[in-house]
């Protein structure tokens, strides 16, 4: 306005609608900005992690009420660098350190490790987002500090049964050795299976188990392995007909942890859980294609790698198959690789069914009827009438 001009009322109305719009507009904006803390800090508690903000400068740190919680310290307390190493368990300290100062170099920071709270021990999860000058240094880091405790126990369970299960299978390794199964047909109509079976003990050529289903392919592999030098070393056996295609690799080969989702741990896959033994691919007619590959590579290089992961693993095992199937038609049919078909029929031995060895059968009633004593506790074996068995 003109000098000494008073503003008229139309414009002082206009004047205080335009100071009330904004005023309406900052008040909203606030309560957003409520809102979304308000939120944040809920998405924080239910997911046990805290934001922080480490500003490289000035040498500060802000944490948000989570983080406080993680690490047991009163809210609004100063936080330092000090400070927080104080509390890093000693056995995580210098690598800790190291990853701390290579991410002010550049490099990502993601590390888990554990922190001492009140006596007690907890694992952390620390991961940063890094922001840079125009010079490309590190200014700032934006991260988060999960509390992973529960995850860490759930996975050290989970390690702890899966050894209990190899101790529980190697005790039953052990009673199988000294016991041993007594195989009905040995001396008869399995005679020439046996024999061949000696043999295959004392090499460490692969063995193809051939024959129908019911046969006892498992046990003649169980007899070859428990008679050979790797017998007091693990004895693994993988149904390859009852895997899922989208797992086969993770069970023969095993994952590290993060490979895919799900995979919250390392896992250690049946070829290295067989290492020094014998790993029984049963029904290994099954096997997609592509996993057949992946199969080759192995026996031909005697290695592995878990998915996700980039360590060549090598490996000292003896391989045992076995099918159902005729593997040269399914060669002339392209459902089987030639080449495989080759590495595993080095020492075929086939199986005859109880059909086609019926000098057998008179043994195989006996051992039955032992059975059935032993479970009816009966003091003496039942036995059949004259020429029962001949009917």
């Amino acid at each position: 306005h003109p000098m000494n001009q008073k503003p008229t009322y139309d414009e002082l109305e206009k004047k205080i609608a335009l100071l009330e719009s904004q005023l309406n507009r900052q008040r909203k904006s606030r309560q957003d900005i409520e809102k979304e803390r308000y939120y944040l800090e809920q998405a924080q508690r239910i997911g046990k992690f805290g934001t922080w903000e480490y500003d490289v400068i000035h040498n500060t740190i802000f944490w948000t009420p989570e983080n406080y919680k993680i690490f047991g310290i009163p809210e609004g307390t100063t936080v330092t660098n000090g400070k927080i190493m104080e509390m890093v368990h000693p056995d995580d300290r210098a690598s800790l350190e190291k990853h701390w100062w290579d991410t002010l170099k550049g490099k990502s920071y993601d590390i888990e490790h554990r922190i001492i709270v009140h006596g007690k021990t907890k694992w952390v999860r620390e991961k940063a987002r890094l922001i840079h000058d125009d010079k490309g240094d590190v200014v700032r880091l934006i991260g988060i500090t999960q509390d992973i405790t529960y995850r860490i126990s759930t996975e050290k369970k989970l390690k702890d049964a899966e050894r209990r299960i190899e101790e529980n299978q190697f005790l039953k390794r052990e009673l199988h050795r000294l016991s041993g199964d007594k195989i009905i047909g040995a001396e008869f109509g399995l005679k020439d299976v046996m024999e061949k079976a000696a043999m295959a003990s004392s090499v460490e050529s692969p063995v193809l188990l051939l024959g129908e289903t019911g046969v006892g392919k498992d046990i003649i592999a169980n007899h070859i392995h428990y008679a050979s030098s790797r017998g007091r070393e693990p004895f693994i056996t993988v149904n390859c007909g009852a895997i899922p295609d989208e797992l086969i690799d993770s069970e023969l080969f095993g994952h590290e942890k993060g490979a895919f989702t799900g995979a919250i741990s390392q896992k250690l896959g049946r070829f290295e859980r067989a290492d020094k033994g014998t790993i029984f691919l049963d029904e290994i007619g099954e096997l997609p294609l592509p996993a057949q590959v992946r199969l080759l590579r192995v026996l031909q290089n005697r290695q592995i790698e878990r998915v996700g992961g980039t360590k060549t693993i090598p490996l000292d095992i003896r391989i045992i198959a076995a099918t159902n199937r005729n593997l040269e038609e399914m060669v002339r049919n392209k459902m089987f690789r030639e080449d495989l078909w080759f590495r595993l029929n080095v020492f075929p031995v086939l199986i005859p069914p109880l059909r086609l060895r019926r000098e057998d059968i008179p043994a195989l009633v006996q051992h039955f009827l032992d059975q059935k004593r032993n479970e009816l506790k009966l003091t003496e074996t039942p036995s059949l009438a004259d020429g029962e068995i001949d009917t």
